[in-house]
């Protein structure tokens, strides 16, 4: 074969080929052209790849803003509807207060009389039930009762302005104070919820005892009112709850409570001071 023919030529190229392909270009016996298109894809690949998780990274913020603007909009959505307030009224409360008791006693006796003062400040578990019927939407009239439960004693007990101690008389370390009388309800707007409330009635405490002989006439009683400010949100079509403040306020009195055994008479009369706070729970 003359060399520089056409065949010589064809030959060669034939046997460069072939070294090309076994050399460190090749990959399972693929021409080089071939194994550029495969690093060209690959790497093309791979950039979209990088670029699909950095607009990942970057939709990842929108997406969670979104899923929070849709949890938010749901539970809006699924809280009752504000409606006016036209329906029977029930409301019960439970709470915790701070009373304040001022207690004081006079002694009729055949000698001068004595007089006892003594204070209370003490912690309180409160409860309260009223009943009633809307007059107009956001306007309630009825029934209720308060009960309070005092825990503390005695104190500061004195005897003609001077410092006295009780001799074998156990401290009360309860005092309970009820009252029931007739309410009103006002909430200024009929669906929504701030809302004032007032009772005035008949009121009875515990008799407290600051002398050192009890007596057996029944406990104080007299006058009682509450005054009372808050909010409640609806949870359902028929039920709102809420906060309330409430102030309560007492004058009692026992008058010519005799002692056992024909002594010496004696009156008492208990002022009460309860500013409380309570969770609410209103039909209406």
């Amino acid at each position: 074969m003359a060399r520089g023919s056409a065949r010589h030529w064809a030959v060669l190229a034939t046997r460069a080929g072939r070294a090309t392909a076994r050399g460190p270009w090749a990959a399972n016996g693929a021409p080089r052209s071939l194994i550029f298109a495969r690093i060209y894809v690959k790497t093309g690949m791979v950039r979209h790849l990088l670029n699909a998780r950095s607009m990942s990274i970057r939709i990842s913020p929108l997406l969670t803003a979104a899923t929070w603007l849709c949890t938010c909009a749901i539970s809006a959505e699924s809280q009752a509807a504000p409606h006016a307030r036209d329906s029977f009224y029930v409301q019960l409360t439970t709470g915790f207060g701070l009373p304040h008791f001022a207690i004081t006693a006079d002694d009729d006796g055949a000698g001068a009389p004595d007089r006892y003062t003594a204070t209370r400040s003490d912690v309180s578990a409160e409860g309260s039930l009223l009943l009633g019927m809307p007059l107009r939407p956001g306007l309630v009239l009825g029934v209720g009762g308060i009960a309070t439960m005092s825990f503390g004693s005695n104190r500061d007990i004195t005897r003609n302005g001077q410092p006295w101690a009780l001799v074998d008389v156990k401290d009360q370390l309860y005092l309970f104070t009820g009252m029931v009388g007739p309410f009103v309800d006002i909430y200024p707007s009929a669906t929504l919820g701030w809302h004032a409330q007032a009772l005035v009635g008949y009121a009875q405490a515990s008799y407290a005892q600051i002398t050192q002989h009890p007596y057996h006439d029944g406990s104080p009683s007299g006058i009682g009112l509450m005054a009372g400010i808050g909010h409640d949100w609806w949870v359902n079509e028929d039920w709102s709850i809420g906060l309330l403040g409430r102030l309560t306020y007492a004058s009692l009195r026992v008058n010519r409570a005799p002692f056992s055994g024909g002594m010496p008479s004696l009156s008492e009369h208990v002022a009460l001071v309860s500013p409380s706070l309570e969770v609410t729970f209103t039909a209406h």
